[in-house]
């Protein structure tokens, strides 16, 4: 949802300040944020009642060729108090319902090698993958 853009970039930006997750070097504001619930991209958000969003999952269009339509780039970003505790895993799944349901037929990621608890939030979903080991990992996974 828009109203939680604020804690979406809080999270985003503590990805970039960890230099695990993304090569991005400048931090991004609520506004930024808002920018993706315009309908084109696809966000899940896994939040607790106390806490708040806790981890979010989006998938951008991969290009705007008309070639890969039906494919979307996702992140995963998990709040650093609950890395581990399987809100990556669930945004993931959210994700990947949401995003057959929007009829795509792929997703694609890159993980960078050295992130393990990225490479394996896909573990227990019905994600198949393609692994290639060079840095950063670039990995894709058709939906089935």
């Amino acid at each position: 949802m828009i109203t939680d853009a604020a804690a979406i970039a809080e999270i985003y930006n503590q990805g970039i300040a960890d230099r695990i997750a993304t090569f991005e070097t400048e931090p991004r504001s609520a506004t930024d944020i808002a920018g993706w619930f315009t309908g084109e991209h696809l966000v899940a958000i896994a939040e607790t009642g106390e806490a708040g969003p806790v981890a979010f999952a989006a998938s951008f269009p991969y290009s705007s060729r008309p070639c890969y339509r039906g494919i979307g780039e996702f992140s995963v970003y998990v709040r650093r108090d609950y890395r581990g505790r399987g809100a990556g895993r669930a945004v993931l799944a959210a994700l990947i319902e949401a995003a057959t349901a929007a009829g795509l037929h792929k997703l694609t990621s890159r993980v960078f090698p050295e992130n393990m608890a990225s490479a394996r939030s896909s573990e227990g979903t019905w994600l198949r993958g393609n692994r290639h080991p060079s840095p950063p990992r670039k990995t894709g996974w058709r939906l089935a």
